[in-house]
């Protein structure tokens, strides 16, 4: 499987909106539940040749214990309207500036800043 690298953007993933006096601090727990997503980037080889263009549309589904799913359809530049699932694991540090790596499905590393 390639691994898909670059401009990944991880979109609309928020906590639940509430107003709060203090600041937030984060963990897995903190974010549960199913969020709108959106997934952009390329496919590269360890040369830096490139593959694949790649959009996807859906959800991620957070166990607020590190564990996502991810239900999308996707669009690249050799197939369009492809259903996916993809699913890994997160970690989100007090800081609120966590990792989200995808492990089955494909294969993709993120930054996970929640909103």
């Amino acid at each position: 499987m390639k691994r898909y690298i670059g401009g990944f953007l991880l979109l609309a993933c928020a906590l639940a909106a509430h107003a709060q006096t203090s600041p937030v601090t984060c963990s897995a727990a903190t974010l549960s539940g199913t969020r709108s997503v959106v997934l952009t980037g390329r496919s590269l080889s360890s040369t830096g040749v490139f593959s694949k263009s790649y959009y996807g549309v859906g959800t991620a589904t957070f166990d607020g214990a590190g564990k996502v799913t991810f239900n999308l359809t996707t669009d690249t530049n050799q197939a369009q309207s492809v259903a996916q699932t993809l699913s890994g694991t997160y970690n989100l540090p007090s800081n609120c500036a966590g990792t989200l790596t995808i492990t089955s499905g494909n294969t993709a590393s993120f930054t996970l800043i929640p909103l």
